[in-house]
């Protein structure tokens, strides 16, 4: 494969997490699991990117699927948390849109290496990320497009929006946030020279078009 050129420290793995050898371990794994997916990821390459010998890193995770399985526990827990939380302080629908669509946006923008990260897992099997969700819920936490739909609903109860299907207007938001990220070669191809889709005057634009495509789309006058 061709071999990460540095490590490039990642955000949604906080430093606090452990030693130092541990958190440059995860850090290294996310690159190359990002690049070639699990099942084409050996420990040797973690090792290597990470600069640390195999020993060490079998001392530390054992294996490659509970190293794998590490990372989306950091990364799900503390981005899905935060954005729970974020939505749990709004008070309407339009509030609680508008921070949806940001943070989810801000995830991806962020940390572009999630992108390769998420989709090499979906299009293997989702299995993972599937289990991680699963786990989130059974622990009480409320997803985030969970707490969007039940805006929505509310909104619609009220009268301030049409009635439509909350999880068929998740799908499109859902969609709408990533699909920048996701086909960025394409967009950057037929866009206007210089656009830069994990730029922040690209990111803010986008955000605001989702959100005045959805909401006013479905407001009522």
């Amino acid at each position: 494969m061709a071999r990460p050129k540095k490590i490039k420290p990642q955000p949604e793995i906080p430093e606090h997490i452990g030693p130092t050898t541990e958190t440059k371990i995860l850090h290294a794994a996310l690159e190359v699991f990002s690049h070639n997916g699990k099942d084409s990821t050996t420990m040797q390459q973690i090792a290597t990117l990470a600069g640390v010998n195999k020993a060490l890193l079998h001392y530390y995770f054992r294996t490659k699927e509970s190293l794998y399985e590490k990372i989306f526990d950091i990364i799900l827990k503390k981005n899905i948390i935060h954005i729970i939380d974020s939505l749990e302080e709004q008070k309407t629908f339009l509030d609680t849109l508008t921070v949806f669509v940001s943070k989810y946006m801000d995830i991806f923008s962020q940390n572009p290496s999630l992108v390769s990260f998420f989709t090499r897992d979906v299009h293997a099997t989702g299995t993972m990320i599937k289990k991680k969700i699963k786990q989130l819920v059974a622990e009480g936490h409320i997803s985030p497009p969970q707490a969007v739909a039940k805006a929505l609903e509310n909104a619609i109860k009220r009268g301030e929006v049409t009635h439509c299907d909350p999880w068929d207007l998740m799908l499109t938001i859902i969609g709408a946030c990533l699909y920048p990220f996701m086909a960025q070669p394409i967009i950057e191809a037929f866009a206007p020279i210089g656009t830069d889709v994990f730029s922040k005057e690209f990111i803010d634009k986008r955000k605001k078009s989702i959100v005045d495509m959805v909401y006013y789309g479905l407001r009522k006058d």
